[in-house]
């Protein structure tokens, strides 16, 4: 893997996060209750927390 790929890799990560988190919210909108929107939530979810908190942490601790 080059040096530029690895780069891109969160980004990848927290687009695909953000909409996988997106669709589960809007499945559960439709009122699918069914276990892969649930998985996809808690899944997504989890992503887009821990890229948040490091987001704030670099805010708030910079270096």
């Amino acid at each position: 893997m080059t040096v530029s790929n690895s780069q891109l890799l969160p980004l990848a990560s927290i687009s695909i996060s953000l909409v996988g988190l997106a669709l589960a919210v809007y499945a559960l909108r439709r009122r699918d209750r069914h276990w892969p929107v649930w998985v996809g939530l808690v899944a997504s979810g989890l992503t887009v927390a821990f890229w948040l908190y490091f987001f704030i942490a670099n805010i708030v601790t910079p270096g």
